[in-house]
């Protein structure tokens, strides 16, 4: 029995017999040229290591399709040979090298193009490349068959890129059901990420905190009155810091920003003394699966703190229980009125409806 020293040797000399070349013009001379390009373009300056290194591709291919035509890569059971996808991967790596940095969506779109591109030329062409021939009968139906299924595999290869890309420009769109879509399923591993919407909502609650936080209650209704005569400056101010906390967490940037429009409202018939309703939407204006679209919301509650209240809560006022929860957000200044933010509600279908006029 050979002992485990003596199987590696013989490997090896396997290996070594099957590298060597046999004669000049083979494909062990063009992989040797291959590796000989890429040594010599290590010392090389710039511009000689790029055209080694575009050598060294060229041989690589050349190489790598030679050894797969004369020993062809087979599944088990199935005629087709592999070596063209093997060939064509090599060669969409070679031609989109310089954008397999930043993504290999294109490379990869194009691979099944090239490889049946490659693997066709055999039914076209004589055994010695040089002469030209119409595929007998028999073949035709086959590379019908074979170049149509590769389109369609680069087809859905690039939908699914589109569908990805459209995932992270707009994050609200994996909110949405699936559960009806013939091409979409959503699988169990797939985290959602959170609707811009619900990002919208907690950033503007932060900057009605942030404002109308160690106002005087005079200030805090002249700070209403603006609000309501350019709610459109309320709206740029949040989406800021929507923007600065996604430079912050340096995610994609977000393209649905556009798409959502923020709406503050101070609720008619919701004044009890010195206290405001304050209401503020985020409504989708992008596609959804419901035709009539949705809207998230976030009320809020703006309130003079009495003197008593002052004395015995300088800082920070609590929360009343009935509105205590993980979104609630109390006062944390020093001024004369508080502000308490309930939670961001779930999205309600349609459109909200317009406020009676006062």
């Amino acid at each position: 029995m050979p002992t485990v020293r003596q199987r590696i040797k013989d490997s090896v000399d396997n290996l070594r017999k099957e590298l060597i070349p046999r004669q000049a013009f083979s494909w062990q001379t063009l992989l040797a040229l291959c590796l000989f390009s890429y040594l010599m373009a290590l010392p090389a300056s710039p511009l000689v290591r790029e055209f080694l290194s575009f050598c060294g591709w060229i041989f690589l291919v050349l190489a790598v399709g030679w050894e797969t035509t004369e020993h062809p890569v087979k599944i088990p059971n199935w005629k087709l040979n592999l070596g063209p996808w093997i060939t064509g991967a090599l060669i969409s790596v070679f031609l989109f090298r310089r954008l397999l940095a930043d993504s290999w969506n294109l490379a990869l779109v194009c691979w099944p193009i090239i490889s049946v591109t490659i693997a066709s030329l055999s039914k076209f062409l004589t055994s010695d490349f040089k002469t030209y021939k119409v595929p007998p009968p028999k073949d035709r139906q086959f590379l019908v068959i074979l170049i149509l299924s590769n389109l369609i595999l680069s087809c859905w290869l690039q939908f699914y890129f589109v569908l990805e890309s459209w995932t992270q420009e707009y994050p609200s769109l994996t909110s949405e059901s699936f559960g009806r879509s013939a091409f979409v399923i959503k699988l169990g591993l797939f985290r959602s990420r959170p609707s811009q919407g619900n990002i919208i909502l907690t950033q503007a609650k932060e900057v009605i905190t942030t404002e109308v936080n160690r106002l005087s209650w005079p200030e805090v209704e002249r700070w209403l009155l603006n609000l309501k005569d350019a709610p459109e400056a309320f709206g740029d101010r949040v989406m800021a810091r929507v923007q600065a906390e996604n430079q912050a967490r340096k995610s994609l940037p977000i393209r649905e920003k556009n798409l959502w429009s923020i709406e503050p409202r101070i609720l008619p018939g919701k004044v009890s003394g010195n206290a405001y309703e304050l209401q503020v939407l985020a409504i989708w204006q992008g596609p959804s699966l419901d035709n009539r679209g949705y809207y998230l919301q976030l009320s809020c509650q703006l309130q003079e703190r009495s003197p008593i209240q002052r004395r015995l809560f300088p800082s920070p006022l609590p929360t009343p229980p009935e509105q205590e929860d993980e979104l609630a957000t109390p006062d944390t200044g020093n001024g004369n009125s508080w502000v308490n933010c309930g939670a961001i509600s779930d999205r309600i279908p349609g459109r909200p409806k317009p406020l009676p006029p006062v």
